[in-house]
C-alpha cells in the first residue's frame, strides 16, 4: 500500500493542507469572478438573462480557472458542489431586481447600463446606484428588502461576517438619507467589519462563501474514501480553534465516531464538515476538516 499522507492522522497536517487549497480554490475564484460579471452585465443590457444561463456562465468561468492540474483531482467535484449552490442564483436575483427598477422608472439605456455596472461592479461593488434619488429610493428599499429576505431565509446565527457585507438599514420614506446613520439600524455596526459600507452587499465574499464551503465538503467526502483506503475504523472531528468558529464546531473538536456513523454536531448528523444534507447553519462557511483515528487495520 502506499505511503499514507501525513494529513490523514495529523490535525495540524490536515488543517494547512484544507487551508492551502482553500487559499488556491479562492484566488482562482478571484480570476474567474471579473469576466462572470462581465458577462451577466452584458446579457442584462441586452434584455437576455436567464438563470440557467447565468449559473452556465460561472461554472464555464470558474471551471477554466480550475484547469491547472493542482486542481484536478477536486475539479469535477467542485463544479457539481457548486452547482448546486445559490451564488449565481443571487446573482440572477439581483440583475433580475436592477431590470424591474430599469424599467418601472422607464430608465434610458444608459441609465440601466449604469444600474448593472454598479450592481456588479468589481471587486467592491456597491447596490446604491447614483441615477436619480427617485431611483435610489426605489433600490435602496428593494435592496434592504432582499437583504432581509436572506437574513430570514439563513437566520443570523448562521451568517458569518463575509457572507453579507455590509450594515441592515431602515430607509424612512422621503428624501434619500445623506448620512446613513440617520437611519434606523436594524444590526448593530459591530455584527459586521470596520470597512463594510451600509447597503453593499460584496459578490467577491458571496462567491468566496459558497467556494469555502463546498470545498470543505469535497474535502470530507475524499477524506472518508482515504480513511477508509489505509484501514482506519474512525474519523475525528477538528477545527481550527479561532475567533471565527462557530460554538456547535467547537463543542465538536475531537468528536470520534465510526466512519461510517455520523458526528452530532449543534444537534444535527453530519458525516463530515459541509456535509450537503446538513442544515446550512452548520454548513455554511464551515472551515472544519476531519482526520482519521483510532487503530489501523492490518
Amino acid at each position: 500500500m502506499d505511503t499514507e499522507p501525513e494529513f490523514l492522522t495529523s490535525p495540524e497536517a490536515a488543517l494547512a493542507h484544507v487551508a492551502e487549497m482553500e487559499d488556491a480554490l479562492l484566488a482562482a475564484g478571484d480570476r474567474a469572478l471579473a469576466a462572470f460579471l462581465d458577462r451577466v452585465v452584458t446579457d442584462a443590457e441586452d434584455g437576455q438573462i436567464t438563470r440557467g444561463a447565468i449559473m452556465g456562465y460561472w461554472l464555464t468561468e470558474f471551471g477554466k480557472a480550475l484547469s491547472h492540474p493542482a486542481f484536478s483531482d477536486i475539479r469535477d467535484d467542485m463544479l457539481g458542489s457548486l452547482d448546486s449552490s445559490g451564488f449565481a442564483d443571487d446573482v440572477y436575483s439581483a440583475a433580475e431586481m436592477a431590470l424591474e427598477i430599469a424599467h418601472n422608472f422607464d430608465a434610458t439605456s444608459n441609465e440601466r447600463s449604469a444600474l448593472l455596472n454598479t450592481l456588479f461592479a468589481h471587486p467592491t461593488p456597491g447596490l446604491i446606484a447614483s441615477l436619480s434619488d427617485r431611483v435610489n429610493r426605489w433600490l435602496t428599499r428593494r435592496v434592504q428588502r432582499y437583504l432581509r429576505m436572506r437574513l430570514a431565509e439563513l437566520g443570523p446565527d448562521d451568517l458569518e461576517r463575509d457572507d453579507l457585507v455590509g450594515n441592515l438599514y431602515e430607509i424612512p420614506e422621503g428624501p434619500p438619507v445623506a448620512n446613513p446613520n440617520q437611519a434606523r439600524v436594524l444590526v448593530h455596526e459591530e455584527d459586521w467589519s470596520e470597512d463594510d459600507r451600509p447597503g453593499d452587499i460584496n459578490w467577491r465574499s458571496r462567491m468566496q462563501r459558497d467556494i469555502r464551503t463546498s470545498y470543505t465538503a469535497v474535502f470530507g467526502k475524499n477524506m472518508l474514501r482515504v480513511i477508509e483506503k489505509y484501514g482506519y475504523y474512525e474519523k475525528r472531528w477538528v477545527s481550527r480553534k479561532d475567533d471565527r468558529v462557530r460554538h456547535a464546531h467547537l463543542i465538536a473538536d475531537g468528536q470520534t465516531v465510526p466512519i461510517y456513523e455520523p458526528f452530532i454536531v449543534g444537534g444535527f448528523p453530519l458525516q463530515f464538515p459541509g456535509d450537503p444534507l446538513g442544515p446550512p447553519g452548520q454548513t455554511i462557511n464551515c472551515r472544519c476538516t476531519i482526520v482519521a483515528s483510532g487503530v489501523r487495520q492490518t
